[in-house]
């Protein structure tokens, strides 16, 4: 017994076979992972993010996100330093990758406080729907409520779709084609500490973005709009 299904995978294929009745049908097949690195350290300017010593992104500045690219899947060592000193570190994390996903890495965080996040970017579209897709990185903002709401419209008869997002936290909602406001609050409060920022969103795309703090540390909070938003 085969099965035959749509792949949204890393890779130029656009559809895998499976065998459910003989496990050894396809012994040869393996499937990359795909991760893009980005800087959202506020306040150390240019950074390199190297994979298992290997330099992925040179001088990256902050906010800028690169390209996926391919890796393998399995335990990797993700590092974050100083351009062109690859001892002065000021984050690093071992990750496992599971092969066919798509990922996100975004070093974050400000003075001596430094992590790595890591997030998976579901990149099949829904005919139906817009995908949004948001990562909270900000430091200085922490857990926050993530509103959408339709343009013009207030938030406070609304609820959060994200309530108490924390930092390094995702998350991923479908909504219809349409034009919005994006709001972010501290957690229970009605008073913006972002927003309202204008979207229009369509069916079939998705759209990632990153809340960020601003250039050097804390507020004002901003967004860092990825994929169909660009």
């Amino acid at each position: 017994l085969f099965i035959l299904s749509d792949y949204f995978g890393p890779g130029v294929e656009k559809v895998r076979v499976t065998s459910v009745s003989n496990a050894l049908a396809f012994p040869n097949e393996t499937l990359n992972s795909a991760i893009r690195v980005g800087n959202m350290v506020s306040d150390r300017g240019p950074l390199d993010i190297s994979v298992d010593g290997i330099l992925v992104e040179s001088n990256q500045s902050f906010r800028s996100m690169g390209e996926y690219q391919s890796i393998s899947p399995g335990d990797h060592e993700f590092t974050v330093s100083i351009p062109g000193d690859p001892t002065n570190i000021i984050a690093t994390s071992t990750r496992t990758l599971a092969p066919g996903d798509f990922l996100t890495l975004a070093a974050s965080g400000h003075e001596d406080s430094n992590s790595v996040s890591l997030t998976e970017d579901n990149r099949r579209p829904v005919p139906s729907r817009a995908r949004l897709q948001l990562t909270n990185v900000s430091s200085s903002a922490g857990a926050i409520d993530f509103y959408v709401v339709d343009a013009g419209e207030s938030i406070s008869s609304s609820l959060p779709l994200a309530a108490g997002l924390e930092e390094l936290k995702q998350v991923v909602v479908e909504l219809e084609a349409g034009s919005f406001d994006l709001v972010v609050t501290n957690i229970g409060s009605a008073e913006p500490l972002l927003g309202p920022v204008p979207v229009t969103l369509d069916n079939n795309n998705i759209y990632s973005l990153i809340l960020t703090d601003a250039d050097g540390g804390g507020e004002p909070i901003q967004f860092v709009l990825l994929d169909d938003f660009n």
